[in-house]
């Protein structure tokens, strides 16, 4: 919005707060470019503000350390798949192409991006809360899509499968908020399963 003074056109000036929002936004994605490149190793702090020219203490301004920036490109990544499937189950389509859909929105991610891929189903090493929130809602959507074509139990192998893991039910649920990845109480996966 401009305002009128003197003939001259007065532009809006950004917040404070508008200002540091769009540098978070600048280091997760200079962080998801250089994860892409290189996996989690190629993700530093000081390379990710080096990327986007800020100065090498601003990026400890937005985020503690190394996994806390991890944490969350996994977490905004695991919101925006639940955005997808949200879509996706607020859609007229028929269940079994709504399925179709949803579970090619999963192996997209795994093939295009390989790396954030593995760290939205690994559990964050700095507070789950938001990461568990998100992984609860898209595991949720996910059951829905799935429970519209099979029965639920099915929806827990078919995402299971898609990400690589032992088989999860519901039933086996903890109170908790679960981390990105550990929607079930269950013992760790080992080679002779």
């Amino acid at each position: 919005m401009s305002t009128e003074r003197e003939g001259l056109k007065l532009l809006p000036v950004a917040t404070r707060s508008e200002t540091a929002a769009a540098t978070r936004q600048s280091l997760l994605e200079a962080a998801g470019a250089l994860l892409d490149a290189g996996g989690p190793e190629a993700v530093t702090l000081r390379e990710v503000g080096a990327r986007i020219g800020v100065s090498r203490s601003a990026p400890y301004r937005h985020f503690a350390d190394k996994d806390t920036l991890l944490t969350v490109l996994a977490t905004n990544a695991v919101s925006q798949l639940g955005d997808t499937l949200e879509g996706l189950a607020n859609s007229n389509d028929p269940p079994a192409r709504t399925l179709r859909a949803a579970l090619l929105s999963l192996v997209t991610i795994g093939r295009t991006r390989p790396h954030l891929y593995r760290l939205m189903f690994t559990t964050p090493t700095g507070d789950p809360t938001a990461a568990g929130l998100a992984a609860d809602r898209t595991w949720d959507l996910f059951l829905d899509i799935v429970g519209r074509v099979r029965r639920p139990r099915t929806g827990a192998t078919l995402w299971s499968v898609a990400v690589d893991e032992r088989p999860r039910h519901r039933e086996l649920r903890v109170e908790r908020a679960p981390r990105v990845g550990q929607v079930a109480d269950h013992p760790p996966r080992n080679s002779s399963t």
